[in-house]
């Protein structure tokens, strides 16, 4: 058996802790791996930096999950409250896009994002992503604060770089991704 990749970990590391006891990470890895069936071949498997694959695609579900997993000690793991309700809508799999759902995910994705460091003229695609992100938190945000936004078609006469809005004043309209869609206040 091959190893799985870190999401398709997070609903077996979720099952693993729920019992509401904290949990030595070792301990989880290895009833992870029991559960999965894996060789010791498969755990002997080394990324280019030398750690095992599974016990880095672990750490990398866990990390994801800081939401719904909270860690008291360094290499101890317990569920959340919020994890304790993701287990029971018993979802079919936990992976990013439930994850996005929650403002704690959220959080973390533009903090790692906020660490790394920006390169001029890097990859498009990536910072298209980030921007959109960026738009839907702060949507969320105006929205939670009871300040409506809605879809509307984007004026071209306006058009500003989707970074403008957010760094400066009152902007009334928000651009997404250079395209003609845009959200304006209603």
């Amino acid at each position: 058996m091959t190893v799985p990749d870190y999401q398709s970990l997070m609903l077996p590391v979720l099952h693993a802790i729920a019992d509401g006891q904290s949990h030595r990470l070792a301990d989880v890895r290895t009833t992870l791996a029991e559960q999965l069936g894996l060789t010791e071949e498969d755990r002997a498997l080394k990324i280019p930096s030398g750690s095992p694959v599974f016990d880095s695609r672990v750490h990398w579900a866990v990390t994801y999950m800081s939401g719904l997993i909270r860690r008291p000690r360094r290499a101890v793991v317990e569920l959340t409250t919020r994890g304790r309700e993701v287990l029971a809508e018993n979802p079919a799999a936990v992976d990013n896009v439930l994850l996005a759902r929650y403002p704690e995910f959220l959080d973390f994705k533009m903090r790692a994002r906020d660490r790394q460091p920006s390169h001029p003229g890097g990859d498009v695609t990536h910072q298209g992503w980030w921007w959109r992100l960026r738009l839907f938190v702060t949507l969320r945000n105006y929205r939670e604060k009871g300040e409506p936004w809605r879809p509307c078609r984007a004026d071209p006469t306006r058009r500003r770089s989707a970074l403008w809005p957010m760094v400066g004043g009152g902007a009334r309209m928000w651009w997404v991704g250079g395209g003609d869609r845009a959200y304006d206040r209603k």
